[in-house]
């Protein structure tokens, strides 16, 4: 829940409403979304650097396998 820039919170809530409504695929949702926080698209493990990260991930969309 990291908003980027100057985007506020609960605009970015917003925005994702708008997007699950709007028809949109997962991944054209996360396209956005991505692009909308400051720790998305590996951007977290960036800012940890040098430390090791390990990310265990569990999705949300059924039929989702990929790995």
């Amino acid at each position: 829940m990291a908003p980027a820039g100057l985007l506020a919170l609960d605009e970015k809530r917003a925005i994702t409403r708008h997007l699950l409504r709007s028809g949109a695929t997962i991944s054209e949702i996360n396209a956005i979304r991505k692009r909308l926080s400051r720790i998305k698209g590996g951007r977290l493990a960036g800012r940890r650097t040098p430390a090791r990260v390990l990310t265990l991930a569990i999705s949300d969309v059924p039929g989702d396998d990929r790995p």
